[in-house]
């Protein structure tokens, strides 16, 4: 079936503009604290009202994307207190806010804190330094790290200091102890440290192009979408799209054909489309055999706004990204997985530079897969897969990316076993029903380009082709039922030889503009 859809997606972001509750400016003041005297430095609170007159006399428009960005808490005031132990480092919300989260990691001598989804208040949007605050910590700044983050940076004098979080308080309170005294105590705690690097990088995916075919944030998007990263997939050891699914609400595996194609259900509905990087795979129909040695991870979108791809049924689609060349640096890795049933699979990933500037690089996925079945077939699971992509960076503006994979398994033709009655026939599970060397050969190519040309900053042209190529040979015999009493059933030879070729063009225009206060972002295309 020939499909052409034209695609027209606006999305509309709103701006508000709000008085800010209270602001806050520098000073330095000391109390006396038990025995000794102790010096606390704070931020005295300004007037909503004086802020407007100050933002007035300047001529400073009132950003709301800097004051009430969506989600993201805004820090209106800082206090630095020193204290017996170190000091305390309090960031101060407005009441109601969603509670601050802190990533700590040691730099060196600094203590690194990241605190995302957070921004500072106007008076203080330059950040706060303040110079020795405490005993053993010559220096704490506070600074905005980009436009929702916060970056705290607290400098020990031989080596990074220790922080902990205060519960009980709707402010995010630190206390901060200097390297001298942590290294006087004896160490019987156990210190956690979150890196946000970690957690941004391996398991956390801000953003999916599969609900809109934009790089809209996914916390953005209306529908439901779930992506599976990279690093889940290695930490499962997953070998199959089936168990990479299982970390999803709503999709349940609906088993393996005979002729060695997957099927999914999404939502109740069956015949669930598998896209490889937007592209669909045959048809409505499942594919052969994924395979997980070169994806960067899966997305799956739930729900009729999977018709942005065509005739697709309303539970959702599965889109299978996969992995393209490092932007900078090197890698080569080599595993080896070994199971059951003989399980047997060595694969490599490379990834370099092809010239000395780094403008054409590669990406080279390669495996060889050899499994007994569990029933006594003769013919085993044997696959051999390679993927090599070349992207090549033309220009400051245009991109492109060619890829190929070729996959070639063999398997047995297994026809499962008979039904009987109300149930399956009464025999042991590795039973074969059909003769022994019953066989699926099949063959898959997957050819094509991604082309991006960016006009500007804020507008883009995309073009892709894909070309795929499948070649599924079957040779067996199958057996409908078998007679209870004289345990004989009846079989028929069956043979299928099927060639399937696919061209597939996409080109979009992707467009960002504002009228007034409104964002908008333009997609428009055709398959």
């Amino acid at each position: 079936m020939k499909l052409l859809s034209v695609l027209l997606s606006v999305a509309l972001g709103l701006v508000v503009v709000s008085p800010v509750a209270s602001e806050t400016s520098l000073d330095t003041k000391t109390r006396g604290r038990g025995e000794g005297e102790t010096r606390e430095t704070a931020l005295i609170e300004k007037s909503p009202d004086r802020e407007l007159d100050d933002l007035k006399q300047n001529n400073i428009s009132y950003s709301a994307a800097d004051l009430l960005a969506q989600g993201v808490t805004r820090v209106t005031g800082v206090e630095v207190i020193q204290t017996d132990e170190g000091l305390e480092l309090i960031l101060k919300t407005v009441a109601g806010s969603e509670r601050l989260v802190p990533l700590i990691q040691p730099e060196g001598n600094d203590l690194v804190i990241d605190i995302l989804d957070a921004t500072l208040a106007f008076s203080i949007r330059n950040g706060v330094t303040e110079l020795d605050p405490a005993p053993g910590i010559p220096q704490v700044t506070v600074n905005q790290g980009d436009e929702n983050s916060i970056r705290v940076s607290i400098t020990g004098e031989n080596r990074a200091p220790s922080a902990e979080i205060i519960t009980g308080r709707d402010d995010l309170v630190l206390s901060v102890t200097p390297d001298s005294t942590a290294a006087d105590e004896p160490d019987d705690s156990i210190n956690v440290i979150a890196t946000g690097q970690g957690a941004e990088d391996e398991y956390f995916v801000p953003d999916a192009s599969t609900a809109t075919r934009t790089d809209t944030p996914i916390r953005d998007i209306p529908q439901s979408i779930q992506v599976i990263p990279q690093q889940v997939i290695e930490d499962q050891q997953a070998i199959g799209l089936d168990e990479v699914l299982t970390n999803v609400s709503g999709v349940i595996n609906g088993g393996r054909s005979s002729n060695a194609e997957e099927e999914f259900n999404i939502r109740g509905f069956s015949d669930t489309s598998v896209l490889r990087d937007g592209f669909r795979q045959f048809g409505s129909q499942g594919q052969n055999f994924a395979e997980t040695a070169n994806l960067e991870r899966v997305e799956v979108l739930k729900g009729p706004a999977s018709i942005l791809y065509g005739e697709i049924e309303p539970g959702g689609i599965i889109n299978l990204v996969t992995k393209k060349p490092l932007s900078e640096g090197s890698l080569y890795e080599a595993t080896l997985q070994l199971g059951d049933d003989a399980l047997v699979s060595p694969q490599i990933d490379f990834s370099d530079a092809l010239t000395s500037d780094g403008s054409l690089r590669y990406r080279l996925n390669a495996l060889y897969r050899h499994e007994n079945s569990f029933r006594n077939f003769e013919q085993d699971f044997e696959r051999f897969f390679v993927a090599p992509v070349i992207s090549w960076q033309i220009g400051d503006r245009t991109d492109i990316t060619f890829q190929l994979d070729y996959t070639d398994d063999e398997s047995p033709f297994d026809s499962s076993l008979p039904a009987s009655g109300d149930g399956i026939f009464d025999v042991s599970f590795d039973r074969i029903i059909n003769q022994d060397d019953s066989v699926v050969e099949s063959e898959l190519i997957n050819v094509g380009y991604d082309l991006e040309h960016r006009f500007s900053d804020n507008w883009q042209l995309r073009n892709a082709f894909r070309f795929s190529d499948r070649d599924n040979f079957t040779n067996g015999t199958l057996g409908a039922e078998v007679d209870e009493v004289t345990g004989i059933g009846p079989q028929f030879f069956a043979t299928q030889d099927v060639d399937i070729q696919n061209y597939t063009l996409q080109t979009n225009v992707v467009g960002k503009f504002d009228t007034g206060s409104v964002k908008h972002t333009l997609l428009f295309g055709v398959d």
